[in-house]
């Protein structure tokens, strides 16, 4: 598929150089420049559906979840490109459709249309797109807008749908019913798992809470209240007259225990400033 949408540009420019070569012939050489300059404007658009068919595809290769949804968006871009593939091979027989502003009108919202089901598919097939959506039905709503939508543009610009109507809707439906039951799960189980992650953080907070006021209150009350001199901790004092003199043959090193004098007090030394 990939090949034929490189082809389906190539085949743009090919026609674009004929048009200069057959420029130079006589007789029907003012048609053909006419039908060069009529599809010029039409060019680029074409060229951005081509690039839009191939993210398409892309998508649908990558794609994490509602695969199912998405194959039936490719079949409306295989459907597009085989459109355009159409328009290039009978551009001498739609010459007077690229001369009307409502055909190019027309043409740029199949454009636009695809580029909505692109930017579609690419979401409701990640995980990171889907939480954009709160549930199924919601992805379902969107798929018939963008289907309808894109409907409305092919039987405007009169093309021809590879498959037929019935069978893309049919196959629509078979689609949507078995990947959104899927995705329901899904989302189901997403939306519990945020919820108990929430309820937990939420209780977390709560709790921290409750221990941040507690200490406030406690800090407060402290600083209100005098201090209790009875309560302070301090170092228990002794009766000089329980302290005895140390007796010792030898005196003390003038640079040991400088300005200190060893006591006894009930059979333990304590050193005295």
């Amino acid at each position: 598929m990939a090949e034929s949408i490189g082809s389906l540009t190539d085949g743009i420019d090919t026609m674009i150089d004929a048009t200069e070569e057959f420029s130079q012939l006589g007789g029907c050489a003012t048609k053909v420049i006419g039908i060069g300059e009529t599809i010029k404007p039409f060019i680029p658009i074409i060229t951005t559906i081509s690039g839009l068919i191939k993210e398409i595809i892309d998508i649908y290769e990558k794609a994490q979840f509602n695969k199912k949804i998405c194959n039936s968006l490719l079949d409306r871009a295989k459907s597009a490109e085989a459109a355009m593939n159409t328009l290039q091979r009978r551009k001498h027989e739609n010459e007077e459709k690229f001369r009307n502003q409502t055909y190019y009108n027309n043409f740029m919202k199949f454009k636009n249309v695809l580029e909505k089901i692109k930017n579609f598919a690419g979401e409701v097939t990640q995980i990171r797109g889907i939480s954009k959506y709160v549930n199924a039905s919601i992805i379902k709503e969107k798929f018939l807008e963008l289907t309808s939508d894109y409907d409305k543009c092919m039987e405007d610009l009169h093309f021809t749908f590879v498959i037929a109507q019935d069978e893309q809707r049919r196959y629509d439906q078979e689609s949507l019913e078995s990947d959104l039951a899927e995705m329901s799960e899904f989302l189901k189980q997403f939306s519990e798992n945020v919820q108990g992650t929430l309820k937990f953080v939420q209780g977390s907070l709560n709790i921290l809470h409750q221990e941040v006021s507690i200490i406030k209150t406690q800090f407060c009350s402290k600083e209100k209240e005098p201090a209790d001199t009875d309560t302070q901790i301090s170092a228990p004092r002794i009766d000089p007259s329980l302290l005895k003199d140390i007796e010792s043959e030898i005196p003390p090193k003038e640079s040991e225990n400088s300005g200190a004098v060893k006591k006894f007090y009930t059979k333990n030394a304590i050193a005295e400033n």
